[in-house]
């Protein structure tokens, strides 16, 4: 993944954008459309890997134009079971929130699960297995798709075992899945955190940290990034601003969240302000709220970036995993 815009040699508190760092290219306005019950079957020419002659000898995953209860359940009972893995994929079910799902079943019950949401140019794209054999099929319906900007996230494991069936020859990223391991944790400074509410003055902040942290390429993609609907539901779930002077200087938010966790994304702190412990003072009262709220937090970084795992690890995080979040590039 390209990180032109970040310097990794900065203090940590520079740096606890972490995983966010892939989702810089997640910009645009690209929706796709539900084109029946079933996955089309899609013949071999013009396909992106040496799968071409599998796509008929693999069983067909379907998709799911409408999700009722009974199903929902299914699909929400298999997701559970990686329960820290699959809060996007958990949240867009609970939620209703407009994404693709793909499903196989094996004897009426559900093997393979694979869940894409447009977030503007790229499609943030999750699966879950009930074994590694299921992989193939994962790979064979991505590659159906032939869809450009399909950003993988699953485990390293995973995610190098569908490239190897897609035959594509790229590195993946690497990244180091992290879980809040302590029961308490010392919020301190607490003065200079808030968060942030619906008005004109935090949105106008929310705006101009969203632009600087994500650095949207044109108009569209600005457009997407501070679309009000999106931002509201950004404060609902969770923006937390670190304050200089009563003036926000940085911000951090919470992502996809389940019954028990909570992401952790989207850390920004302004420049001149960094190496003040800001950024350290936000993520430790982003810490507290989140345990007071029940959950449990979750994070990934760079396994390069070896300053914000310090940090982490200092303020109580223990990695679980390798994790990875690797563009699918079209031959």
């Amino acid at each position: 993944m390209s990180k032109n815009n970040i310097d990794w040699t900065q203090e940590a508190d520079a740096h606890l954008s972490s995983v966010v760092v892939y989702r810089k290219l997640i910009k645009g306005n690209l929706r796709q459309k539900c084109l029946g019950l079933f996955c089309l079957k899609i013949g071999s020419e013009g396909m992106i890997s040496n799968l071409s002659n599998k796509c008929n000898e693999v069983k067909e995953m379907e998709l799911l134009t409408e999700i009722d209860e009974s199903c929902k359940e299914e699909i929400r009972c298999c997701l559970y079971t990686e329960e820290m893995f699959q809060t996007l994929a958990i949240q867009g079910l609970e939620n209703e929130q407009l994404g693709e799902w793909y499903v196989e079943k094996d004897d009426n019950e559900i093997t393979s699960i694979l869940y894409i949401k447009d977030e503007g140019n790229t499609y943030f794209t999750t699966f879950w297995v009930k074994g590694k054999n299921k992989l193939e099929v994962i790979a064979k319906q991505i590659e159906c798709l032939k869809r450009n900007s399909i950003l993988l996230a699953g485990k390293s494991e995973y995610v190098e075992s569908i490239f190897k069936y897609l035959g594509i020859k790229k590195d993946i990223s690497r990244d180091i899945h992290y879980v809040y391991s302590q029961k308490l944790t010392k919020d301190t400074d607490v003065s200079i955190v808030r968060k942030a509410i619906h008005n004109e003055y935090d949105i106008s902040f929310i705006h101009k940290f969203f632009i600087h942290f994500f650095q949207p390429s044109n108009e569209e993609q600005l457009q997407r990034l501070i679309n009000k609907e999106k931002i509201s539901n950004d404060i609902e779930k969770g923006i937390f601003f670190v304050m200089h002077d009563n003036v926000p200087i940085g911000m951090g938010r919470y992502g996809s969240y389940t019954k028990n966790y909570i992401e952790f994304t989207t850390f920004y702190v302004e420049e001149k302000f960094r190496g003040q412990k800001c950024g350290k003072i936000l993520l430790s009262h982003m810490i507290l709220d989140c345990l007071n709220c029940g959950k449990i937090p979750i994070l990934q970084t760079s396994s390069n970036n070896i300053s914000a795992r310090s940090l982490y690890e200092k303020l109580g995080f223990k990695e679980v995993t390798d994790y990875s979040f690797t563009f699918i590039p079209l031959k």
